[in-house]
């Protein structure tokens, strides 16, 4: 079945999000930290659920109506649901993750500080563990994935969060991201939000090309995949500074270090 957008459709989704943001309908814990494929539990803060920014669940209704078909579909029974069934913009490991035990989940949270709040997609588990899956930002009037198209693999084409590329909301703009790039390789990327805009930071890399031997490089030219420039041999102490600028607390399973109110979306009693 193809998703197909309603102007109707939205106008109703989007008063449904208004309703359960003013009435803090969000039965999961909210989330000081949690990366996806993690296992570290949230919290109760919730900072972003305020009446303040209830009016931004209207304007982000395009992405959310569409994830509202997910929940919708999986309440009426329909599973093993493809990119095929549902709308452009929802991230297809969403359509993994998600099942009858956890929750379809959304948090508002002004990530770079500049009066706008950001659109983060999660599943939230009932032990309070989460998976944050996709950013979204309102510019100029349209909703814009910030990380739309930022991770390229040659096979494979765009990475998407939620399967081995995951991030985390380090505070004061910082957006940390960690990532398994494929067979022995893995590492960090860091980028700075302000003004609705993201930028590269820089990047290291971990590479275990033989049974006990280990690389480690850092690059700032762009990210993976995408620099045309050569990345530099560090140390491993070095990899280690790096990323302990960035990340707070445990790197290997590292956290946000931001609190978030994830709502969930509920199945359309209509």
């Amino acid at each position: 079945m193809k998703h197909v957008k309603k102007s109707v459709l939205c106008l109703a989704l989007a008063a449904f999000f208004v309703l359960s943001l003013l009435s803090g309908c969000a039965p999961q814990p909210a989330s000081s930290g949690q990366s996806a494929g993690t296992n570290e539990t949230a919290s109760t803060s919730a900072p972003s659920a305020t009446e303040a920014w209830a009016g931004w669940a209207e304007k982000y209704a395009p992405i959310l109506s569409q994830y509202q078909q997910v929940v919708d579909m999986m309440a009426a029974g329909q599973t093993g649901l493809t990119m095929d069934d549902v709308g452009s913009d929802v991230n297809g490991n969403v359509l993994t993750d998600f099942s009858t035990n956890n929750s379809l989940c959304y948090a508002l949270y002004d990530i770079d500080n500049d009066g706008t709040p950001e659109l983060l997609i999660g599943i939230v588990n009932p032990n309070g563990t989460y998976s944050q899956y996709d950013i979204y930002t309102y510019k100029d009037g349209t909703v814009v994935n910030i990380f739309k198209d930022t991770y390229k693999d040659l096979d494979n084409g765009t990475f998407s969060f939620g399967l081995t590329v995951n991030f985390t909301l380090q505070g004061g703009g910082i957006i940390a991201v960690k990532a398994g790039w494929g067979t022995g390789e893995n590492g960090w990327e860091f980028f700075k939000m302000a003004d609705d805009n993201v930028s590269f930071i820089e990047g290291v890399l971990r590479e275990d090309p033989l049974p006990g031997v280990t690389d480690f490089q850092h690059y700032t030219d762009g990210p993976y995949g995408s620099g045309s420039g050569a990345p530099s041999t560090i140390t491993e102490e070095q990899y280690n500074a790096v990323v302990s600028q960035y990340v707070q607390g445990n790197t290997d399973n590292a956290m946000n270090a931001i609190s978030l109110n994830w709502i969930p979306l509920t199945p359309d009693a209509g």
